[in-house]
Order: C-alpha cells, then sequence, then structure tokens
C-alpha cells in the first residue's frame, strides 16, 4: 500500500494511537473512580473510552495482520494465541484474585459479593469467565468488572480473522443477528429493541460496531489529503469545541454517543496520522505514550484495588479526599504503581513466553 509523505504510516510504532490508549485508560479509571468515591460523574462520557480502545485496536490489528490472514501466512492458532498473549494473563491473575478475595470475603467478613454463589448455574458461569469469553450469549455480568471488553474483544477477534480468511459477510450479518435475537430473549427487557440503546445495551455489538469502524478507518486513512498546518490546527479545534459541546452540555442522549463513536473518535485517530498533528503530538508525549504500554494492565488492575477498597472501608476515607483531591490522588499513584508492577511481572513476562510458541 502507498504511503503518504504527509503520514506517520511509515513508523512500525504509531505513537499517537499508543498515547490515545494511555488517554483512553486513564479517563475509564477516573470515570469509575468519580462513580465510585463522590457518588457523581465528574468525567461525564468517560465510559466511551473503551470504544475509542475498541476503534484504536481495529485498526491496528488490521494493520498488523490482515494482510498476513488473506495471504495465510498466519494460522488461525498463531493469531489467536498471539492474542491470548496478549490479554488472558494478566485477566487470569486478576480472576484469580477476585475468586479467592470474594470467598474470603464471604465466608470472614459476611458481607455481599457479586459472585452468584448459590446460582445453579455456578459451575458453567465460572467456565465462561475462566476461559474469558462470558461475553458470549445474552448478559453475563463479568466477576472482574472491567474484564467484558477484553472478553468482547477476543470474541471480536476471532471474528476478524474468520471474515477476513475466508471471506464470510453473511457468517458476520448472521452471527449479530443471531447474538441480537439471544440477547433480547436473555435480557426480557423489551427496552433495548430502540435502535439507540440497541449498541451500547449488547457487548458484543458494541465492540463489533468500534472494531468495524477501526477496520474501516484503516482502509480509508491513505487516502487522507494533504493539509496545511493553519488548516490542520482549524480543524483540530473545531473537533475540540464540538466533543466538548458533545460531553458538557447535551445530556446524556444516546444519539450524542453515537456521533462520539462514528464522528469524533474516528476524527481523532485520522487526525493524529498526520506529521504535524496536533492531536497526535498530544499524544506522543513520553507520559501518554507511557501510559498506553500498561494501559491493559491499569484497565484490568482496577478491579481487584477497588475490591480492596470497599472490603476494608476505605472508601469513606478516599470520599472524603477526592474533592480535594488528596485521596483520589492517591488511588491514581497505587493504581500506576501496581499496573506498572504487573505489566513488567505478568503482562510481559508471558506475552514473550506464549508468542514464542507460535
Amino acid at each position: 500500500m502507498h504511503v503518504a509523505s504527509h503520514l506517520i504510516t511509515d513508523q512500525k510504532q504509531l505513537k499517537p494511537l499508543e498515547g490515545y490508549r494511555g488517554i483512553a485508560a486513564l479517563c475509564v479509571v477516573i470515570y469509575h473512580s468519580c462513580a465510585m468515591f463522590t457518588n457523581c460523574n465528574n468525567v461525564s462520557r468517560g465510559y466511551l473510552s473503551v470504544d475509542l480502545f475498541f476503534i484504536l485496536s481495529g485498526f491496528i490489528i488490521a494493520r498488523h495482520y490482515e494482510a498476513a490472514i488473506r495471504d495465510h501466512s498466519i494460522s488461525f492458532w498463531q493469531f489467536s494465541l498471539r492474542r491470548i498473549a496478549r490479554m488472558y494473563p494478566i485477566y487470569l491473575a486478576c480472576f484469580v484474585f477476585i475468586v479467592f478475595a470474594h470467598l474470603i470475603c464471604v465466608k470472614l467478613y459476611h458481607k455481599p459479593t457479586v459472585i452468584p454463589w448459590s446460582d445453579d448455574h455456578l459451575g458453567w458461569n465460572f467456565f465462561w469467565q475462566l476461559i474469558l469469553l462470558q461475553a458470549i450469549g445474552g448478559p453475563r455480568m463479568s466477576w472482574v468488572s472491567s474484564a467484558w471488553s477484553a472478553s468482547v474483544e477476543l470474541v471480536v477477534n476471532g471474528l476478524f480473522f474468520l471474515f477476513h480468511r475466508y471471506r464470510l459477510p453473511y457468517l458476520l450479518a448472521l452471527f449479530i443477528v443471531l447474538e441480537s435475537v439471544y440477547f433480547l430473549y436473555a435480557s426480557g427487557d423489551l427496552k433495548v429493541l430502540i435502535f439507540t440503546h440497541m449498541l451500547f445495551s449488547n457487548p458484543i455489538l458494541r465492540g463489533i460496531a468500534g472494531f468495524g469502524v477501526g477496520t474501516i478507518l484503516f482502509h480509508w486513512h491513505h487516502r487522507l489529503p494533504p493539509l496545511l498546518v493553519a488548516h490542520l490546527r482549524i480543524t483540530e479545534a473545531l473537533l475540540a469545541l464540538t466533543a466538548a459541546i458533545a460531553c458538557y452540555y447535551l445530556g446524556h442522549e444516546p444519539v450524542i454517543d453515537y456521533l462520539l463513536l462514528l464522528v469524533f473518535f474516528p476524527a481523532l485517530l485520522l487526525l493524529g496520522l498526520y506529521r504535524h498533528s496536533a492531536c497526535g503530538f498530544i499524544g506522543s508525549l513520553p507520559v501518554f505514550t507511557a501510559l498506553g504500554t500498561i494501559s491493559y494492565s491499569l484497565y484490568m488492575v482496577q478491579e481487584p484495588l477497588t475490591f480492596l477498597i470497599k472490603t476494608f472501608d476505605i472508601e469513606p476515607i478516599l470520599q472524603s479526599g477526592w474533592p480535594h483531591p488528596v485521596g483520589g490522588l492517591a488511588y491514581l499513584v497505587v493504581l500506576m504503581i501496581i499496573s506498572t508492577l504487573t505489566y513488567r511481572h505478568i503482562e510481559k513476562p508471558c506475552r514473550k513466553l506464549l508468542r514464542g510458541r507460535d
């Protein structure tokens, strides 16, 4: 594919996209922290950062694997092992911690738990949670709450491979229909039939939408025209202004979520590919690329840390400190340290070990 000289896609690593991942992870963490410690949401639409993750993953995986999949230079086993090596080790560590921690919590502290110990389908549910495929089918709460998106990404990665290897659009369409029907049947909530709620009610459809947008952007990005720096700055300023209005002044209507998903995030990604982009410059800052490197650990580890805070009644202390914001900053610092350690000692070594086996 021809690479335009005004774009950075000739580089092996797209640092702005790595920085975007770090910013998205930080937004998710702050979003959950605000909701947990202050009973308010100071980061409006922070949950949409997960959709930005899906879009970035679609673009990056298409860039790295699409050609290899189509010319059969990578097998399904090799592709799956690489994706599992990326996502599963840190999830397994968090999953084991959560299961044992909840068990101890119930036995010793007699506190409520998200794990349905008395459920008749506990064994079956445990199996799906263990293999990180809890997103398949109808509504099923992830025991590691932040892992729902990792489960979705794992499923969508498999669909991506099958779609590009065998070019079966009808198979993908059939999967979407069956998933939607089963979700509606299992949820028993007819309100999700409304179009503006369907996508964000179903994790698989949400992942397919984001991943699909990212893949389309990969196919289209080489057609981006050259822009004068002044025009690029004006475009970025208008994009930032529009996003600010949508996030903070237009309430929580689902249609705004779709605008951000289908317009703002794609525009942000594409603008970041320009060599003289301010968005790309910000995303490429070392602090954000470093966050991008540990973004998955950061995203996953927040759940065990949150559990410890709630179990040992540290939450009231942080609630009183957050507005100042001593408690919130302390939480973020501890989370960063733990995430860095888990990346260095769990995620990175396991990824290298598993990828060496493909």
